[in-house]
């Protein structure tokens, strides 16, 4: 990777004094290094309120879960198994579920 090789080279112009490379190396370090963590700050902003949404929906429902499969193990279970997450939230058990009323 480039900044394995630029590191390198920065230790080998540190070890034999070349001040006037090592000053080269550092400052194109520290170039890669804020390019880095601005691409990367960005993409975090770029999710945007309905991915926020969503991740939301997500750990609220499997908080909720996995708490009935403490206290409602059978209930829990099959919520486990019949919930899909994701994009959207689907309710889809695998077999037809007659509830008693």
């Amino acid at each position: 990777m480039r900044i394995d090789d630029l590191r390198a080279g920065l230790d080998e112009a540190e070890r034999f004094g070349d001040l006037g490379r090592a000053a080269h190396l550092r400052a194109e370090i520290d170039q890669l290094m804020t390019e880095l963590s601005a691409r990367f700050r960005s993409r975090s902003r770029t999710r945007g309120p309905a991915e926020t949404a969503r991740k939301a929906v997500t750990k609220a429902l499997r908080t909720q879960i996995g708490k009935l499969l403490a206290s409602h193990p059978v209930l829990g279970r099959h919520l486990h198994h019949a919930v899909r997450m994701g994009t959207v939230c689907v309710y889809a058990p695998s077999n037809r579920i007659d509830w008693d009323t």
